[in-house]
């Protein structure tokens, strides 16, 4: 029975620069200057901010934060 199963590497994937990936665990303003070096200093023309478990309560503060921020974005 053993020799059906095989041991595989886990790796985690690497999300792309313009995606930033939302948890519980970090403070808001870590996720707020990530986004917002991404629109001033690499000249992001999108940032996809997605939700990690139950984080949608921080995931509309950092869109709404950023919103008012960065101007033109909507």
């Amino acid at each position: 029975m053993a020799e059906k199963y095989r041991k595989v590497r886990n790796t985690p994937e690497k999300a792309p620069d313009n995606e930033v990936r939302i948890t519980k665990n970090k403070p808001l303003r870590n996720y707020v200057t990530y986004v917002l070096s991404q629109f001033r200093e690499r000249n992001a023309a999108e940032v996809t901010l997605r939700s990690m478990g139950n984080t949608m309560d921080k995931i509309i503060s950092v869109a709404e934060i950023v919103k008012y921020r960065v101007k033109g974005l909507y």
